[in-house]
């Protein structure tokens, strides 16, 4: 998997999926020490991952840090976008050393496709605030799962991910199938963007 550098010890925002549990095993493989940290958006599925990510981190050795959303979603307002600020204001406490988050490509074309339709189509950066950091971006999410697979790695397919009540899933599975079926080459032209903008801040 390719990571993008600089990269060293730090947390890693783990829940669990793919991504993060991919992020964790490419860290430890580097040598680096990882701490996980798994936030519960007070759903059901999240009680049952939380559980999960405490026997991950018996298995592996590794500390891990629980928090847990504080109220209810405010009425008016985006279930997803709430749990978003919640998560970050959390994570936002852990300034002691980088925080590495799972985003990978996959996600970067997800938030193009749904940004575009608001008349603002944006990549999602590398870099959120001075400490966290997306050392996956460049990875596509079927490289990801083939290095879990080759080294019989375990992690959770949350079912949520699934459901087409939330935005994000109606744009992984119903406007990018159709975009990717009229422009085959969707991928490859937002991940020149990508490359361009990661360039610029890394030169990578």
């Amino acid at each position: 998997l390719n990571l993008i550098k600089p990269y060293s010890d730090g947390y890693v925002a783990f829940s669990g999926g793919g991504d993060s549990t991919a992020l964790v095993h490419s860290l430890l493989d580097r040598n680096r020490e990882v701490e996980l940290l798994f936030f519960n958006h007070g759903i059901k599925e999240d009680d049952e991952a939380e559980e999960w990510c405490k026997d991950f981190s018996v298995r592996n050795k590794l500390k891990i840090h629980i928090g847990k959303i504080s109220s209810g979603v405010p009425v008016g307002s985006s279930v997803e976008d709430f749990w978003r600020q919640e998560r970050y204001y959390w994570l936002n406490n852990f300034d002691d050393k980088p925080i590495y988050v799972g985003h990978h490509f996959d996600d970067v074309l997800e938030t193009y496709c749904q940004s575009f339709f608001t008349g603002n189509p944006k990549l999602i950066p590398y870099k959120r605030g001075n400490n966290i950091s997306r050392p996956f971006l460049l990875n596509d999410k079927s490289k990801i799962i083939d290095f879990l697979d080759s080294k019989g790695i375990d992690y959770i397919d949350c079912p949520t991910n699934k459901d087409i009540r939330y935005s994000r899933n109606r744009v992984r599975h119903v406007l990018l199938p159709y975009l990717e079926s009229y422009n085959p080459n969707l991928r490859n032209t937002i991940k020149r963007k990508l490359r361009k903008e990661l360039e610029k801040l890394l030169g990578v």
